[in-house]
């Protein structure tokens, strides 16, 4: 999807084809999803053609599940697609394409980074569920707990590197990946920095999802889908108000408050599932890590301000090391966890 719709937005002479960079590179991205998916679930989509021909037969609480989760991704694609309706009823042309372009270039991280690691922890709470006895559940819970806090903890990491280093540096990554047009269009640099904060969002809610979503009963599941569906509404509803204030900023604006509804929802099913707030204790991060991050960000901050580029990007390498440093050096005890998670997975 990137490399399309790079490909249309830098050539030479090709401005008035920008509208279809960005619709070709959603079908390119479109088209690679569905391909991988049909390789992957080639055994089940053979059965699920059986029983739409009438040679075979599923079991009705599986029909029933398939059902719950069609309609949550339904929910879930009106979340995603209602900003984009909004900005086309309520928004202008340069609002549209700057949101086209933040959003598209603010996902790579999100589709490469925190979409595979929140279906691999969806996969792994439904097998720990799965491989339950009910002579302990006791012992369930107590995995249950060390897992998400393990899983939560990254997820926290992941979203506050975003949000304190992204803003600083949106202007700048703007410029070099698209030119100068477009790193000076109004509220370009300021949408993309709030997609960095928004990162954060998007992580933690992944993962209270992901484990409130596999191992929620059929009518928990139902209840999560009513609220996806009033966020949804909410979302919309916010993103008419606050795109008139802020333009394309105002968007993620909007993101993060129905977020926000969803991850409290989550968190409440948890808190009640695990008797308690022990997982978020645990899952916080260092607060030496935090304190480095802090610096590193008031860093990067003063640094955006020179009129050098080159002594920006410079203090923003030097500043991932040092982030990247603290977690090696103060989380040690999660860096085991993951790699004996690893190990496990691959005995």
């Amino acid at each position: 999807m990137f490399i399309s719709m790079w490909h249309f937005v830098s050539s030479p002479g090709m401005s008035a084809s920008v509208p279809l960079a960005f619709a070709f590179g959603q079908m390119a991205y479109g088209v690679c999803i569905l391909m991988f998916y049909a390789i992957a679930q080639l055994d089940f989509a053979k059965v699920g053609v059986r029983v739409l021909v009438g040679q075979g037969n599923m079991r009705r609480g599986t029909l029933a599940l398939i059902g719950t989760f069609s309609c949550q991704a339904i929910w879930k694609l009106l979340l995603a697609e209602g900003e984009k309706g909004v900005l086309l009823w309520v928004g202008s042309a340069d609002a549209q394409g700057v949101y086209a372009l933040v959003s598209s270039l603010g996902s790579l991280f999100v589709r490469i980074i925190l979409q595979p690691f929140e279906e691999a922890a969806f996969v792994m709470f439904a097998r720990n569920q799965s491989t339950a006895k009910p002579t302990t559940i006791k012992r369930l819970r107590s995995e249950e707990t060390n897992m998400l806090s393990m899983l939560l903890k990254v997820a926290w990491m992941l979203g506050l590197l975003a949000a304190v280093h992204g803003p600083q540096f949106s202007q700048l990554a703007l410029r070099l990946l698209y030119g100068k047009r477009w790193a000076d269009a109004e509220g370009a640099a300021a949408a993309l920095g709030g997609f960095a904060v928004m990162v954060l969002f998007l992580a933690v809610n992944g993962i209270t999802e992901a484990f409130a979503h596999a191992v929620m009963s059929p009518p928990e599941l139902a209840s999560a889908n009513l609220v996806l569906l009033i966020s949804s509404v909410l979302n919309v509803v916010a993103s008419v108000i606050l795109q008139r204030r802020f333009g394309a900023l105002g968007l993620m604006i909007a993101n993060c408050c129905t977020m926000s509804i969803r991850i409290c929802y989550t968190m409440r099913f948890i808190f009640v599932r695990l008797q308690g707030v022990e997982y978020l204790k645990r899952s916080l991060p260092d607060k030496r890590v935090l304190l480095v991050w802090a610096a590193t960000s008031g860093l990067v901050t003063f640094t955006s301000m020179a009129s050098s580029h080159f002594i920006h990007l410079g203090s923003g390498v030097m500043c991932g090391g040092l982030a990247v440093g603290s977690i090696v050096m103060f989380e040690r005890p999660l860096i085991r966890e993951v790699l004996g998670l690893k190990h496990t997975k691959g005995a």
